[in-house]
C-alpha cells in the first residue's frame, strides 16, 4: 500500500535529519553576487518525502528528497564543493536504514490486510 511505503521512506527521512549539523545561527550564502541569509534548520526543514505517480501499474515509487525551491544548497551539503567535502546526510541515511525497510514495509502490509485494507 501507499501508506508502507511512505512509513518505509519515514526512516530513511528521519535519519537524514538527524545527519545534519544544524548551525548556531544564520549564516549569509553569496549567490549570483549577492549574500542571501540562511537560518538554521532551512535543511532538515526541507527534506521530504514525495509518492510518484504509478509508472506500472500496481507499482509504488516514493521518493525522499531536498525541496530545492527552498533548500537548493542540499546537493552542496550533501557532495560537497571545490572548498568543502561532502557531509552525505542521505547516502548515510540510506547505508545506516536500508536493513531495516523491508521489515517495516511488510508489517504495514500485513496491518493493512488484517485491518482488510488490500
Amino acid at each position: 500500500t501507499r501508506d508502507a511505503a511512505v512509513a518505509a521512506a519515514e526512516v530513511f527521512q528521519e535519519e537524514a535529519i538527524f545527519n545534519i549539523r544544524a548551525s548556531d545561527g544564520p549564516h549569509n550564502l553569496k549567490v549570483k553576487g549577492k549574500y542571501i541569509k540562511i537560518y538554521p534548520g532551512n535543511l532538515k526543514q526541507n527534506i521530504k518525502i514525495k509518492t510518484m505517480r504509478k509508472m506500472v501499474r500496481g507499482q509504488i515509487d516514493v521518493q525522499v528528497y531536498v525541496k530545492k525551491d527552498h533548500a537548493w544548497y542540499g546537493v552542496f551539503y550533501e557532495n560537497g564543493t571545490s572548498r568543502m567535502a561532502g557531509r552525505h546526510f542521505m547516502a548515510r541515511a540510506f547505508e545506516s536504514k536500508h536493513a531495516e525497510v523491508p521489515a517495516i514495509f511488510k508489517e504495514r502490509i500485513e496491518e493493512a490486510i488484517r485491518k482488510g485494507g488490500l
